[in-house]
């Protein structure tokens, strides 16, 4: 609207400067008054939705740890699979709620605030549970929120979705900077993941890590395992490494013992076709828990599921919610909870006296 009434006044300008023979100011006025018609026409042109959002956001510093509730909202035309963004290619350059899934609201809210919420929000869900997703390098706060929505929907998911979010630069050439921030927030994670499991009423508490995000959470998991005695029962359900990009030796000798410790379940997904975790192997010198092929990572107590050949996004690092197979297959692990030996879609493989499984490049179809 202001566009269109700085267009007529131009107009109106030039036209006055035209019958006063002053044809320099005609022209100037014409020309803006064409211009600013033309960006009125095309704001028009992309629509006129108008989504109101509200509360905070962070950036990749460091600050305070805080508890909030977020909303997110998804179309009712949602692709499973997919975090659907505004995108050049199809000539959208701002969210559409009725296309996009959306950060419409979020809010930081006092700690005592935040467990009354959650523990209610717990006791209202048709599942007692919850499913805690930390994100892995080059990931925004915001679109951290957008995928934990995302796969809480595409699962779906009956509890409560957490999103754990720590500070990363969500840039390509962050990385040596997201480390040390991954390392940086170990111990609030270890707090806030032992505050979910004791003090939220939730019956079960699944974790869900992406890439670089295991490396915070498998560091937190250690220290909650030195705490945990050992007659006691495991505190998490759940736990799902999804491309793990963390040292495989690390792994094998200390994350593994204290995973299977304290919860379970444990999964692992790797794959050989996995480009960014080829890149971080050239960088740090040495296998990542997420490779597969020679070097697949095989241990007692946790199921590794090779995923190579099944992936279909670019860089071979998000299938874990990107694929349509991937996603029936954590439905088995989360949902229906089912170990590997009676997931349909897995084909056992032998390594030596050791056994991992394929994730079949065609799973059936099952309907629940």
């Amino acid at each position: 609207m202001s566009l269109t009434f700085f267009s007529l006044l131009a107009i109106a300008y030039a036209g006055i400067s035209t019958l006063r023979s002053r044809a320099q100011a005609a022209g100037i006025g014409a020309i803006l008054g064409c211009l600013t018609g033309c960006m009125a026409g095309g704001l028009i042109f992309l629509g006129q939705t108008t989504i109101e959002k509200h509360g905070v956001n962070y950036t990749g510093e460091r600050g305070q740890f805080t508890h909030g509730i977020a909303e997110v909202s998804v179309p009712d035309l949602h692709e499973r699979g997919v975090v659907e963004r505004p995108s050049l290619l199809r000539f959208e350059v701002r969210e559409d709620q009725t296309k996009h899934l959306v950060l419409t609201d979020a809010v930081e809210l006092l700690d005592d605030d935040f467990e009354l919420k959650i523990s209610n929000a717990v006791a209202k869900a048709p599942a007692h549970d919850l499913l805690v997703f930390i994100h892995g390098y080059n990931v925004s706060f915001e679109s951290a929120l957008l995928r934990t929505a995302q796969l809480a929907v595409d699962l779906p998911f009956e509890g409560v979705p957490v999103c754990y979010s720590w500070p990363s630069q969500a840039t390509l050439t962050g990385y040596p900077i997201d480390a040390n921030n991954a390392d940086w927030t170990v111990p609030h994670l270890q707090g806030f993941l032992l505050k979910l499991a004791t003090e939220t009423g939730a019956d079960s508490i699944n974790v869900i890590a992406h890439s670089m995000g295991n490396r915070a959470m498998t560091s937190a998991i250690r220290q909650i395992s030195q705490q945990q005695d050992p007659v006691d029962p495991p505190l998490f359900d759940r736990i799902v490494l999804a491309a793990p990009d963390i040292d495989a030796d690390y792994f094998r000798r200390d994350a593994a013992p204290a995973l299977v410790k304290v919860a379970k379940h444990v999964t692992l997904y790797a794959s050989s076709e996995d480009q960014a975790l080829i890149a971080s192997r050239k960088v740090n010198g040495y296998p990542r828990a997420g490779d597969s092929g020679a070097d697949i990572v095989i241990v007692p107590g946790i199921e590794t599921i090779d995923v190579s050949g099944t992936d279909l996004s670019l860089l071979g690092h998000s299938y874990y919610g990107d694929n349509e197979i991937m996603l029936r297959d954590l439905y088995d692990v989360v949902r229906a909870r089912l170990p590997a030996t009676q997931r349909t879609s897995l084909i056992p493989r032998a390594a030596g006296p050791m056994t991992y499984w394929q994730l079949a490049q065609r799973a059936p179809i099952i309907n629940r």
